[in-house]
């Protein structure tokens, strides 16, 4: 998938992601600032698995983006190796940020606390995004990071390829979905926190 439907697809898990956190009680954060933290960090999540290209192929030439790809490289990382489109490297490092004790950066305070927390799981949101967009492309994406085996949702076509007209479908299917979802979560948010009276009261 090219870098456009995978930040589509970002935006979809950003606010699935929020009302997951929401409704879990993993955060504190109101919905309504955290959707949008969520979503931009997201953005970074979702093209992040990319600089596993050769530098002059990455996009974002940024220096967080420079330090991973020198990493994967010396590790013999190559694109859609197992460094970064891995299922089990991705749950071990989710479930490292979900059970983060935080109490142990209660220093930093409260605020800077929930912004930084907001921010990974944006980013972790993304870079899950991107993996299930990969995995709608005939390439696919390992399910371990030993084996050379990888899962895929279609057959191995070249109409399924990327830039072709299925990931055009993909993307302007997804751009609907997040509108839709978008409108659903204000409408959610405004629920939650008691606001549909006060926004009645203005009509």
């Amino acid at each position: 998938m090219t870098g456009d439907t995978h930040r589509a697809f970002s935006v979809t898990f950003a606010l699935g992601g929020a009302v997951a956190l929401t409704h879990f009680g993993l955060t504190e954060v109101n919905p309504l600032v955290a959707a949008p933290v969520l979503l931009m960090s997201a953005r970074y999540g979702a093209l992040m698995p990319d600089v596993d290209h050769h530098w002059g192929n990455v996009s974002e030439k940024t220096l967080p983006n420079k330090i991973l790809n020198t990493f994967i490289h010396l590790t013999g990382g190559t694109h859609r190796s197992w460094q970064t489109h891995s299922w089990d490297i991705y749950f071990v490092l989710l479930a490292i940020v979900l059970l983060f004790p935080m109490e142990l950066l209660e220093p930093l305070g409260v605020p800077t606390v929930s912004v930084l927390s907001m921010l990974v799981y944006g980013v972790m949101l993304g870079w899950g995004s991107h993996l299930f967009a990969d995995m709608l492309t005939p390439q696919g994406v390992r399910l371990v990071c030993w084996r050379k085996f990888k899962v895929r949702l279609v057959p191995k076509w070249a109409m399924f390829a990327t830039n072709s007209k299925w990931e055009d479908m993909c993307y302007k299917f997804v751009r609907v979905v997040n509108t839709l979802a978008g409108l659903a979560y204000v409408v959610w948010c405004l629920y939650i926190l008691d606001l549909l009276p006060l926004v009645e009261n203005l009509f």
